[in-house]
């Protein structure tokens, strides 16, 4: 039986919020909120208003780090000071 479906096992399950905050998306990507509002404008990630506060559903802020991480390794480095050539 999988260990997370026995009733027997006591280990604590967490559940990942499914919509995210401006805050807890710039926690997790490591940006600023002004980094953050500069993505959503030119629109490489997507959000919507609920409430009067901008959310972010979790699949998109997993898919816009997965882009953020491609680009990155897209560079080409000079040396080993990563000189961008």
């Amino acid at each position: 039986m999988d260990e997370n479906r026995d009733p027997r096992n006591k280990k604590k399950r967490t559940i990942q919020p499914l919509w995210l905050s401006r805050m807890e998306v710039c926690d997790v990507l490591g940006i600023s909120t002004t980094s953050l509002d500069k993505e959503v404008r030119t629109g490489r990630i997507k959000s919507f208003k609920y409430g009067g506060s901008r959310k972010f559903h979790s699949r998109d802020v997993h898919a816009f780090s997965v882009r953020m991480r491609d680009e990155f390794r897209e560079q080409e480095f000079d040396n080993e000071y990563g000189v961008i050539s």
